[in-house]
């Protein structure tokens, strides 16, 4: 009698898991996947491109690291306000003072001024390029091209591979 109780109580158990999970995947919730690539927002990054090629002289590194530091300077002041600005985010979105209207509106609000952020940055980014390129002779901007499309076919090759790919963004307005 003990032996039966206990197989009808070991099977009345696993049917109740066995329901709980059909009724949670038939109730719109699907089932949970571990995140693409380790959690990570991007795929395995790539390796730096190799400038070693190019062959830049001591004048043309030197010219260019102090550049790239003067740059790095300008960005700080950028990248400073985009953290504080996701601290903001995570501020509002924990907040239960407000609203969800009023939570959409100011992290749109946010939103914005991180993009106009991310702007500001790449055209600093953009502006180094240009210093960078403008220091390269002829022969070296021949040989930076060919670097760049090597890199180019790379990150499409890696995009294509990707075992998740990224959804499309929709664009804000």
């Amino acid at each position: 009698m003990k032996k039966l109780c206990l197989l009808l109580a070991c099977i009345l158990g696993l049917s109740t898991v066995t329901a709980s999970t059909v009724q949670a995947n038939e109730g719109g919730m699907p089932p949970k996947e571990p995140p693409c690539h380790g959690g990570q927002m991007h795929g395995p990054k790539l390796p730096p491109p190799d400038f070693s090629k190019l062959n830049l002289t001591d004048e043309q590194k030197a010219k260019l690291d102090e550049n790239r530091n003067a740059s790095r300077e300008k960005m700080k002041p950028i990248f400073e306000q985009m953290d504080k600005n996701r601290t903001k985010i995570k501020v509002i979105q924990s907040s239960t003072k407000l609203t969800d209207d009023q939570k959409v509106e100011q992290i749109t609000t946010i939103k914005k001024e991180m993009r106009e952020l991310r702007k500001q940055a790449n055209e600093i980014r953009q502006e180094d390029m240009n210093f960078f390129e403008s220091q390269l002779t002829p022969k070296q901007k021949k040989t930076f091209e060919k670097i760049k499309k090597d890199h180019k076919k790379q990150m499409e090759k890696a995009r294509k591979n990707k075992a998740c790919p990224m959804p499309k963004k929709t664009v804000e307005k």
